[in-house]
């Protein structure tokens, strides 16, 4: 690893980062709570697959495994039966 892509990748998460919490916290400013409980459980799983769009970051099988099981738990836990 040379020096450009050891400070390159830091810089990259830190600026998403930040750009991501500033955004959330103005969202759950102006939404009801139920909304609000639904963008905070479902940010992980944005944020990985913003990554991989716009960084190029790769997924992978497993990866690709968790983020479906994320969304079957995010749909079981906030989706009324």
């Amino acid at each position: 690893m040379n020096f450009t892509t050891s400070i390159k990748y830091p810089l990259k998460n830190t600026t998403m980062c930040i750009f991501f919490l500033t955004h959330i916290n103005l969202i759950l400013t102006y939404t009801l709570e139920c909304i609000s409980q639904v963008i905070i459980d479902s940010q992980p799983l944005t944020v990985s697959i913003l990554a991989a769009l716009l960084f190029g970051e790769s997924i992978g099988a497993i990866g690709a495994a968790g983020l479906v099981l994320g969304v079957i738990g995010l749909l079981l836990l906030e989706v009324n039966l």
